[in-house]
């Protein structure tokens, strides 16, 4: 925020100083920040954190030129032109620290942890670290009583912590087959092709693999993440995509087809996607295109005949981002025409929850398929066409089999299932596709007492972006309002003007 209000601050400056020239300093600065945004997409895949803090500061610095003439001109331009030289050169040797409260300097923490490989891009940055804190197996039956292979642990900008699996053959074995994904592979034969979407680990295409399918397509949000696969993988039969979820459903197959996998027998979302994160209280800001109605949707579309769809989610109580996912699913099976009580099937474990929907109604080989892998993992069915109610608790048992009843009753009644949960959890779309956004304005005080009555919950749940807005707002006011009321009179057309600097704002936000 203050490199914001200094560059403000010396921009109104200039603009009093120099009236007669305020069109021209305004587009120069619009016409600047639009040169950043491309350099930035230049040089930062070049450049380590602490080089790109430095020569930002120093090119801010270079803009004092302008103010200067003269020998101070010319000493400023050979002062700050060895501090460019000296920062290029130099800047790499200072480290940056990483707030120790994201999950990196956490794992480091550990006496036997160590950071193997740092890479960054425009978008993110990957840190790959040997640790023995990378076991990652979310939802591994208890059943399971052998070993994991070692993994690579594996951070997104220092957070999103998750094991990473070389895609190689020391990678397989037997504990895939006591993951809940194995359910799409389990006493079937081993289908054409599967798409994973969101991966981010890999471990979802070594279960593939294990079950011997002959074409795997596995999408990652990160082109960074995509040549790290790609580079580790020794199965050809793997293909890694860096395209984004929705633009890659929304392929069409023109003629001749260009496309080697039009639809996908077997489609699943990876779990890391829905990783609990430590949350600043921005979290329901973010966008999920693929957990909208119309991404869903798209999903259920791109299924071949026999075909089935896998959403897997960590499960964070008291129930929501779970509870959203399956009323989205329903709203989108509706969509598409389909009767969800046929298609739908849900099983969880201890932590998480996995989510099945066929393209075909469920036949009863497909039920006893379903409850044969659950009974023998130890999952507890959640929801199976023909369920009777005397298994909605009948093995993990809850205090209140909560799952089961809400699948029940969204398919029976969603708008009694929305009216009776405190959280809004109706299913978003591509027109405000914010899936972890659950704040409900009327009904703060149940929320609170759902989150244990602590006020952090309703910071997570996006009570937080509404108030920090109300703070900004008001400084605003403070700041610019008050200083230019007694000026206000003298301003040719004052309502034109602050609509024309209140859009340019609300364009700037956006």
């Amino acid at each position: 925020a203050v490199p914001f209000f200094l560059a403000g601050l010396t921009l109104n400056l200039l603009l009093e100083q120099y009236t007669e020239h305020v069109h021209f300093l305004y587009a120069s600065d619009l016409v600047g920040a639009s040169c950043g945004i491309l350099l930035f997409f230049i040089f930062v895949p070049h450049l380590v954190e602490t080089e790109l803090l430095g020569i930002s500061a120093l090119l801010a610095v270079a803009g004092s030129l302008c103010l200067a003439s003269g020998k101070k001109q010319n000493t400023a331009v050979v002062m700050i032109s060895l501090a460019l030289m000296l920062g290029w050169f130099g800047l790499e040797k200072i480290k940056f620290r990483i707030s120790d409260y994201k999950e990196l300097p956490l794992a480091l923490r550990h006496p036997q942890s160590r950071l193997l490989e740092t890479q960054r891009d425009a978008s993110v940055r990957i840190d790959t670290l040997e640790t023995p804190m990378a076991r990652f197996a979310p939802g591994l039956s208890l059943k399971y009583r052998g070993t994991i292979p070692n993994q690579h642990g594996l951070t997104l900008d220092g957070d999103r912590f998750t094991g990473m699996s070389p895609l190689i053959p020391e990678s397989l074995g037997p504990y895939l087959r006591y993951l809940p994904e194995w359910i799409l592979f389990f006493e079937q034969s081993p289908p054409d092709n599967v798409l994973i979407m969101k991966t981010i680990g890999g471990q979802q295409a070594l279960a593939s693999v294990e079950a011997g399918v002959s074409s795997i397509i596995v999408q990652t949000p990160y082109t960074l993440l995509a040549k790290k696969l790609k580079n580790s993988s020794q199965f050809p039969q793997i293909k890694v995509r860096s395209l984004g979820s929705r633009a890659m459903l929304a392929e069409t197959c023109a003629e001749p087809c260009q496309i080697e996998e039009h639809n996908f027998d077997r489609i699943l979302v990876a779990i890391e996607s829905s990783a609990p994160e430590g949350s600043s209280g921005m979290h329901p800001l973010k966008t999920d295109l693929l957990m909208s109605v119309e991404g869903v949707q798209s999903m259920l579309s791109r299924l071949s005949p026999g075909g089935w769809l896998a959403v897997h989610r960590f499960l964070l109580p008291p129930p929501r981002a779970e509870m959203r996912l399956l009323a989205t699913v329903i709203d989108a099976s509706h969509r598409l025409g389909w009767k969800p009580e046929l298609h739908l099937g849900v099983f969880r474990s201890l932590t998480t929850m996995m989510v099945l929907v066929s393209r075909d109604a469920w036949s009863s080989e497909d039920r006893q398929r379903f409850m044969k892998f659950c009974h023998s993992r130890g999952y507890a069915p959640v929801y199976y066409p023909g369920m009777p109610d005397s298994e909605m608790n009948k093995f993990i048992p809850l205090p209140d089999p909560v799952y089961a009843q809400g699948v029940k009753l969204l398919l029976e009644d969603a708008q009694a299932f929305h009216a009776k949960t405190p959280f809004n959890l109706e299913p978003v779309s591509d027109d405000r596709p914010y899936f972890e956004l659950f704040l409900e304005w009327s009904r703060l005080n149940e929320i609170q007492q759902s989150l244990g009555d602590k006020w952090e919950g309703l910071a997570e749940a996006g009570l937080l972006v509404p108030l920090l807005f109300a703070g900004v707002t008001v400084c605003s006011l403070l700041l610019i309002g008050v200083p230019m009321l007694p000026h206000f009179r003298r301003i040719q057309n004052p309502f034109s003007v602050l609509l024309y600097f209140s859009g340019i704002g609300m364009a700037f936000m956006l």
